[in-house]
């Protein structure tokens, strides 16, 4: 950042986030003109290979997002990785490999300045895409409004605090883990950690019950701001679902129908 406001550039944007996410949900399909990833993790040993980026599944998404003629550059220093990736592409016909132009070879960056250092083979797969084909469904929906229920109840919060526990939920293609439960210090209101898994992406936050006004609401934390997609609205309702099977309440106004 400090070095583009040095170079006063203009046409450029910084995205802070998970690359497989952000690549398959904020752009359109068959939209960019070039990705490069370069010198990604290589993950060394054994054990930790299969948190490497380049998988068969990302290539999918970044096939997707090129158009017809654009270019996808991958660069690796080390020597295994580039085998696997040299298999994974075997399976991809849209991608043609060319040679890499000059202005790429003579170009240096950090790591590249350190393989060369240490006596590694730098590796280079420069793609041009030739077709366009679609692997999955354009980015997931949002959905409105912001899921949450104020009812009316009599409430003993430590008895609903003792009997909740953790589990896990599957709808579809939509997993909910409901984590252990927080009472908070006065003793008036609940924190429910959630994790829902949909449609290749993991969300982490959390649900809570507290009061609002002579009623209660049950409503979404600040903890992990979530994408309100159909397994965070899920997610509320069942604890709202598990809230009825304990208590007699009364509904006063609700966005989760």
């Amino acid at each position: 950042m400090k070095r583009i406001r040095k170079e006063k550039i203009s046409n450029i944007t910084l995205l802070q986030g998970e690359g497989k996410f952000l690549l398959k949900n904020l752009f359109p399909s068959f939209f960019l003109t070039g990705i490069y990833i370069n010198f990604p993790d290589p993950w060394p040993k054994e054990r930790h290979a299969k948190r490497r980026l380049i998988t068969p599944e990302f290539l999918r998404i970044l096939s997707q997002k090129l158009r017809k003629n654009g270019k996808l550059l991958i660069t690796t220093d080390w020597k295994d990785y580039a085998e696997q990736i040299e298999k994974i592409l075997k399976d991809f016909g849209e991608f043609q490999r060319i040679h890499p132009p000059s202005w790429l070879l003579s170009f240096s960056t950090k790591y590249m300045r350190k393989a060369k250092e240490e006596g590694r083979e730098i590796n280079f797969f420069f793609l041009e895409k030739l077709k366009d084909l679609r692997y999955f469904p354009e980015e997931i929906k949002i959905v409105e409004p912001m899921p949450h229920i104020i009812f009316k109840a009599e409430i003993h919060m430590e008895d609903l605090f003792s009997s909740f526990t953790p589990q896990e939920k599957k709808f579809d293609h939509i997993l909910i883990k409901f984590q252990e439960v927080y009472l908070s210090q006065n003793k008036d209101s609940l924190l429910f950690p959630v994790i829902v898994i949909e449609e290749g992406m993991k969300q982490e936050f959390a649900i809570m019950l507290v009061p609002h006004g002579q009623d209660w609401i049950l409503k979404l934390s600040s903890i992990g701001r979530p994408l309100i997609t159909w397994g965070v609205k899920k997610a509320v309702k069942e604890i709202f679902e598990w809230l009825k099977s304990r208590i007699p309440l009364e509904v006063k106004k609700s966005t989760l129908s």
